[in-house]
């Protein structure tokens, strides 16, 4: 997906699948952990929208949709 440009970089991407997986399965008592999980995931979302976009106009570009 980075050389069709929809993320930017593989490390990026893999850091932000990580902080998601972590979220789903750090079910802990510590909320404060969860918490911070649940910011950072806030602070990634435009990041994410971003690829979803370029996903999206990669998928009719290429298929004709």
């Amino acid at each position: 997906m980075e050389k069709l440009r929809i993320i930017d970089t593989a490390v990026r991407w893999k850091t932000i699948r990580e902080l998601r997986n972590a979220v789903n399965h750090d079910y802990e008592e510590n909320t404060e952990r969860v918490s911070e999980f649940f910011a950072e995931l806030t602070k990634v979302a435009p990041e994410l929208f971003i690829c979803h976009d370029r996903l999206v106009k990669f998928y009719e570009l290429t298929y004709r949709v």
